[in-house]
């Protein structure tokens, strides 16, 4: 038998003041489906959200300015929804009702609102501020929701018990017209949701919001009596306070009398993580279990590729004051209020997203060896400072060769750690944090937080010694806890960093392999192993039946969600090759008039990713599809194609066919003009699980592009800008990258078949040191490096690149790392501080068999696309 476990709630909790109600810019999260999980509680989507606010006002909202911000305008920890009340027109039933909403206005009190009006509203869609409101906002929703049989299905370790949680579930407030207390019978849930938590690749799950208020009181401390607060509060200081084991009202003047003559301040750079939590431990767990209390409480996600919800273990005996994700954020917010001063007078203008992201990465913030090491080359002779030319085997940083070997001879090297830094500097040194913290402050400062917490909850029943007893108790359990915690998450040494970042345009085609919250969890995995962001890729998402648009180009996992949650048709439930390749043409075709209106002459490489996992494909279906394959696709010199398939073999007919000789010798051929461009993956299973490394391998091996823009004729668009547009232009590109990081550049023979020479210019502008590296045959060294300084350029010049044989004429590679970093990085485009910014100049590169040569494979291509859509139809 189910044994149900309810309790009995009176509205509200511990009621400051006057209950805070919702603000009225974020009720519309409240209401309607806005309530339902629609996004991935990823550090990626977080830090996209910021960055979007910080693009919008880069030079109004600093780290401290936009911290502060988002704590007052976006971050409310315990909104709960009102089980007495449903939604209507006027109604909506969620309130600050949580256990955590005491402390929360205690943290706005202790760190002193923004001047000026807010733009936050203004800036984010309504779609991107309830999702970063629910981001750094704390709470637990306790009660039973209905969907426990699956999320967490009673066995026999299951408690039976009745959960007792008087701290959590009886408030103060009485009814108003009649004084009496408005009761409500509801069974809390084995499982309870906790909100406002964020899941991050190798440091745990973390709650955002402790973060925020971290930074936003590093940079912003405070130091306040406790006599100060207590005095400030004059409306509170003749309410009537009552004992937590009694629940009686009792005379506590004496009390308020002593905190009043207190001389004990509160350090705000505590109260916004560790102390605060620990405080709520001791106020709401202490009086009832003493110094038995529990901190760290786990939990678990619904999906590993796609956490939208966190549920609480089973048996959590509603101790949720302090959960672990709290706990791991407590002590990266400690450690970060304390260094982020010290941070942004290091580096200037670092804004609150690069700390997020530098933080939670292997390659940790910025450490002043870096600064030290690269002295700005300015002022002298150049003549003696010229660094030789070096080798390709004395470039040990580069994996140039190792990535565009033959995909059969090619072995993946594994993500390494980083250097060792003696600096802690990064989320997997919480170890070292924890064993540099001092034991007897954060007690003494939990204890004074805790004792304005009482005062502001009408909880003074609780003897001081107990009080400080309790708090003792809570500081040591997390002591005690916390290694433990700290023992199941990856160390330094074992977290790999891979030099190559993705940086792709991608097109995703799904098939009806999966049902449409398994397509959401395809593409929300996709989005993070292609880094979908400002500074990584784009994703775009074809109807794999209908070849209709799910998603239009997007660097913004937010927006992706956003158009699949708009999208009114159903998911896939065939697959048509045909459609889907004819639908990629016309976007690809469609993006090449942009880069030609822009003059784009260096850019992401494309890759159309299907998935074609259950459906066979069609014989006419086939056919169509192979003509546009080795037809009017392949026009495109960069666009590169990952098949997943549970049918390799059909998708190897469609790249290669098979032709008997008069000897009776049968081979294998294609007519592709880039057959490696092309990737079979063979998958039965449609967890990401079963192809996730493969497509991570073969991810690493795509590189940037360079083009000529001019040549990128399209058939539908014949404006295109004079030859004087882009001599003006004279095919500039900025780039940045940073240490531990490597970009690799690509020129197709496309551009140069026919070239009498090219010249490739790299350009400094004193922001550190480079290496440069070419290659033409990946298999073997490349013809040289050189090293970039301070303002010099280094050139690459090819003389007739193709040779006599100009139908088999390899790409030309670049491989550029990083050998030092002036730590000088500041523009809105940097996305660390530590990268170094070049630039690149390309001349020489020409069309394919020239203009009239253009033209007429132009027009070929034209053949195909008309033949391929007379087929569909006839489909």
């Amino acid at each position: 038998m189910i044994v149900r476990h309810f309790v009995v709630i009176l509205l509200g909790v511990f009621v400051l003041a006057g209950t805070q109600p919702i603000p009225t810019y974020l009720l519309p999260c409240y209401r309607g489906n806005e309530t339902q999980p629609w996004l991935p509680n990823s550090l990626q989507l977080l830090i996209e959200l910021v960055r979007k606010i910080e693009d919008a006002r880069p030079t109004s909202l600093d780290a401290r300015t936009l911290s502060v911000q988002l704590l007052h305008r976006l971050r409310f920890d315990g909104i709960e929804k009102d089980p007495g009340n449903r939604e209507t027109e006027f109604v909506t039933p969620f309130g600050i009702t949580g256990i955590m909403a005491p402390k929360m206005r205690l943290l706005r009190q202790l760190i002193s609102p923004p001047a000026g009006e807010s733009e936050l509203e203004q800036i984010l869609s309504q779609f991107d501020l309830c999702a970063l409101h629910k981001l750094i906002s704390s709470s637990v929703a306790p009660f039973e929701r209905g969907d426990e049989a699956r999320t967490c299905p009673l066995n026999l370790a299951t408690p039976q018990d009745r959960i007792r949680a008087p701290w959590i579930t009886r408030n103060k407030v009485q009814n108003a017209t009649s004084g009496a207390a408005i009761q409500f019978t509801r069974p809390v849930s084995r499982c309870p949701l906790e909100l406002g938590t964020t899941k991050t690749r190798n440091y745990g799950t973390v709650s955002p919001g402790v973060l925020i208020a971290a930074v936003a009181a590093g940079l912003q401390p405070q130091n306040v009596q406790i006599s100060e607060f207590i005095e400030a509060q004059k409306d509170s200081q003749e309410k009537k306070f009552e004992n937590l084991e009694t629940m009686d009202e009792i005379n506590i003047a004496e009390r308020v009398g002593k905190l009043l003559k207190s001389l004990d301040s509160v350090d705000n750079t505590f109260s916004a993580g560790l102390a605060g939590d620990l405080a709520e431990v001791c106020v709401y767990q202490g009086p009832f279990v003493g110094r038995n209390v529990a901190v760290g409480l786990p939990g678990n996600w619904n999906d590993t590729f796609f956490p939208r919800e966190k549920f609480i273990i089973e048996g959590h005996g509603a101790r949720w004051e302090m959960t672990q994700a709290e706990l791991l954020a407590g002590i990266d917010g400690l450690f970060i209020a304390q260094e982020v001063p010290g941070w942004v007078d290091r580096v200037r203008r670092m804004r609150l997203s690069q700390i997020l992201d530098m933080y939670y990465s292997p390659r940790g913030i910025p450490s002043l060896s870096i600064e030290n090491s690269g002295r700005p080359t300015k002022g002298f002779d150049m003549q003696e400072a010229k660094l030789p030319e070096r080798p390709f085997t004395q470039t040990g940083s580069s994996v140039l060769r190792a990535i565009f070997e033959d995909p059969k001879e090619w072995v993946e090297r594994v993500p390494e750690p980083l250097p060792a830094n003696t600096d802690i500097s990064n989320a997997c040194d919480r170890r070292s944090i924890l064993e540099s913290m001092d034991r007897e402050r954060l007690k003494d400062e939990t204890f004074a937080f805790a004792q304005i917490l009482q005062f502001m909850t009408s909880s003074l029943g609780v003897s001081e010694t107990r009080l400080r007893n309790t708090c003792d108790a809570a500081v040591d359990r997390f002591f005690a806890e916390a290694p433990v915690i700290l023992d199941t998450l990856p160390h330094c040494n074992q977290i790999g960093s891979d030099p190559r970042k993705p940086a792709m345009d991608v097109f995703v085609i799904i098939d009806g392999s999966r049902r449409e919250y398994e397509n959401l969890q395809l593409i929300n995995y996709l989005t993070e192993l292609t880094e979908v962001s400002t500074f990584g890729s784009t994703i775009t998402v074809i109807h794999g039946g209908s070849g209709a648009v799910m998603v239009n180009q997007t660097n913004s996992t937010s927006w992706a969600f956003e158009q699949l949650r708009n999208f009114t048709d159903p998911f896939p439930t065939t697959m048509s090759l045909s459609r889907s390749f004819q639908r990629l043409l016309n976007l690809l075709s469609d993006q090449t008039d942009r880069e030609i209106r822009e003059g784009i002459h260096v850019a992401r490489s494309q890759l159309a990713l299907v998935f074609s996992q259950s459906q066979r494909i069609t014989q006419n279906d086939f056919d169509s599809s192979r003509r546009m394959l080795q037809g009017s696709l392949q026009r495109f010199p960069d666009l590169y194609f990952i098949f997943v398939t549970s049918d390799p073999d059909t998708f190897e007919s469609l790249i290669r066919h098979e032709a008997t000789h008069v000897t009776g010798d049968t081979e294998r051929y294609t007519n592709l003009v880039y057959p490696e461009h092309y990737t079979i993956i063979r998958s039965n299973n449609i967890s990401p699980d079963d192809f996730s490394e493969r497509l991570t391998k073969e991810f690493r091996k795509i590189p940037m592009r360079m083009v000529a823009a001019r040549c990128l004729i399209s058939e539908f668009n014949n404006t295109v800008p004079s030859l004087e547009f882009y001599e003006i232009n004279r095919y500039r590109y900025e780039d940045y990258i940073g240490p531990y990081h490597e970009i690799i550049y690509r020129i197709s023979p496309f551009y140069f078949r026919y070239s009498e020479s090219i010249n490739v210019q790299f350009l400094g502008v004193d922001y550190g040191g480079l290496t440069i590296c070419v290659s033409r045959n990946p298999a073997t060294a490349p013809d040289h490096c050189q090293s970039l300084r301070g303002m010099e350029s280094v050139w690459f010049n090819h003389t007739w690149p193709c040779g006599p044989d100009s139908m088999r004429c390899p790409p030309i590679f670049y491989s550029v790392n990083v050998d030092v970093s002036n730590v000088r990085c500041s523009e809105n485009d940097c996305r660390y501080p530590d990268q170094v910014r070049f630039h690149i100049q390309h001349h020489g590169l020409t069309c394919e068999r020239g203009a009239s040569g253009t033209i007429k494979f132009s027009i070929f291509s034209l053949f195909f696309s008309l033949l391929a859509v007379f087929a569909i139809k006839l489909n």
